[in-house]
């Protein structure tokens, strides 16, 4: 009877973990069809906890990245501030003040993870974050900038041109986005020459090709 009790309450204990039921917990419990076997108990955590609390511990990550990001340590200070966002996924403002107070700190999570990503070349997320960002703040300098530059890195001049003139319309001095501007222009720059050169490449190269026919040796016929 002691060890049907410990499988019993061991049971129990486990179902409490997934079961959604409100009963009482035992091996009678039958996970759901289709449904997801991770452990949420975090997730349930950070839900419970009040819209205060999350937005403290948001912001207590984020600082926690920009030391790490100040180290040059950019792919830990991904992780704080990725963990700094997770916080907001649970996250329900009540009222315009509370989510202002929640966008306060969202807002720099999601530009300094996109420097991280800047850092380490992963263009699609730096796109993603300040295109998240923009959702909030549409005029985010810092998100058309780096914007900006993940189109610049691959060669998207038209696009990367929209973010930075819109960064530059709302800070005309902002030095990165003048100096981006400036790297824009000569790699614009760069690109037509290369275009012309291959161009003429092109052309001489076909030239040849015709006149070849004219000076080669007749084909000798094999019985």
């Amino acid at each position: 009877r002691q060890e049907q009790e410990d499988v019993y309450q061991r049971k129990k204990k486990e179902a409490s973990q997934w079961c959604t039921l409100d009963h009482e917990h035992g091996p009678n419990c039958r996970r759901p069809t289709g449904s997801c076997s991770h452990d949420h108990q975090k997730e349930w955590q950070i839900y419970e906890k009040s819209t205060e609390e999350k937005i403290q511990a948001a912001e207590r990550f984020r600082q926690e990245g920009n030391e790490e990001y100040r180290r040059h340590n950019y792919g830990l200070a991904a992780v704080h501030y990725r963990k700094a966002l997770l916080q907001f996924d649970y996250t329900f403002a009540d009222g315009e003040e509370e989510e202002k107070k929640v966008d306060s700190v969202k807002v720099p999570c999601l530009l300094n993870l996109a420097a991280c990503k800047t850092q380490q070349e992963e263009w699609d997320e730096v796109l993603t974050n300040c295109r998240l960002a923009l959702e909030i703040n549409p005029r985010s300098v810092k998100a058309f900038y780096r914007t900006g530059r993940a189109h610049l890195a691959r060669d998207h001049f038209e696009l990367a041109r929209d973010a930075l003139m819109s960064a530059h319309e709302i800070e005309p001095t902002n030095p990165d986005v003048v100096a981006a501007l400036k790297e824009l222009k000569e790699k614009m720059a760069t690109y037509k020459v290369r275009r012309r050169e291959v161009f003429k490449e092109m052309i001489a190269g076909h030239e040849v090709i015709e006149a070849e026919p004219a000076g080669a040796a007749p084909e000798t016929e094999f019985a």
